[in-house]
Formats: C-alpha cells, structure tokens, sequence
C-alpha cells in the first residue's frame, strides 16, 4: 500500500532520506523516472535492495509496477512535487555531497 500526498510526513522523507544507498537509489529515478528493477545501478545484495525499495515505497516516494514478471519503480514525482515543492530538486544539485 502506498500512501496518499496527505498521508507523506516531512518526518517518513527524512528517514528515507537518511540512508545514502537510498538517496543514490532515488536519484537514478529522479533522473528516469522509472527504472526496471533489474536495471538500477546497486552493488550490494538483493535483500539489501530489496530493503531500500521498500522504504522508499512505504514513505511514500516510489511505487511499484508490475508488467508479467518484470517489476518497474516508479517515482511519484508529481505528488512529491505538489506536496514538498523543491525537494527532489534539492537532492539532484546536491548529489556530489552524498556519502
């Protein structure tokens, strides 16, 4: 389940956002907006990904398409966009200071 713009708190963002792995996994979709899952760029292990996904997923930033086996993540930039204006602008210009 995903949750509605009213429903994303600045608290949920923050804890997203407090993982680099995840920051890194959100700017590859701000860049494409939806990425296949076996396409994103991530050096660790599935469980790992696996984890990241779905806390992007559950605050709110992402959600997931499936299309027969392949699965999609998908950004939900207009309802990130109408509810944090900025925000996912904010974190590409400063994607070199991510650690």
């Amino acid at each position: 389940m995903y949750p509605s713009g009213n429903h994303i708190t600045l608290s949920s963002l923050f804890y997203a956002l407090s993982h680099p792995t995840r920051i890194m996994l959100l700017l590859q979709l701000i860049e494409n907006d939806e990425v296949p899952y076996n396409f994103l760029r991530y050096t660790g292990s599935k469980p790992n990904l696996s984890h990241h996904l779905k806390i992007l997923k559950q605050t709110g930033l992402t959600y997931t398409r499936k299309e027969g086996v392949k699965r999609y993540i998908i950004l939900r930039r207009n309802l990130i966009d109408d509810q944090f204006p900025g925000l996912l602008q904010i974190i590409l210009n400063n994607k070199d200071n991510i650690h």
